[in-house]
């Protein structure tokens, strides 16, 4: 989880702050521990049946659609993806929003 972070504050630093501290942090300048933060962050993709329902349903309206595309600058998978359109679509569940006794998300 840690590395995943990690490659998140990076991108972010690096797409908001071009010039910025980014491109003096290791992150930045070992290309080799770049890429083991973001694998991190692709590890543990889950496909809900509501993501499979609505992949369903638009792989019936559109043939070039795209599974769990990881889109190349960022790293980031977009649960479907039609990249000559430059169109995603992510599926969030209703897990996404409950929350238990103790505020946190379920």
């Amino acid at each position: 989880a840690e590395l995943a972070q990690l490659h998140q504050v990076h991108l972010f630093l690096t797409l908001e702050c071009p010039a910025g501290p980014a491109h003096t942090h290791t992150l930045h300048t070992d290309p080799f521990f770049r890429e083991r933060c973001r694998k991190a962050m692709q590890r543990g993709v889950h496909i809900s049946r509501l993501q499979q329902s609505v992949g369903r349903q638009l792989t019936y309206l559109h043939a070039g659609i795209e599974m769990e595309f990881v889109e190349p600058r960022t790293g980031y998978s977009l649960d479907f993806a039609v990249p000559a359109s430059r169109l995603a679509v992510e599926v969030d569940g209703p897990s996404h929003f409950m929350r238990g006794n103790r505020g946190e998300h379920v």
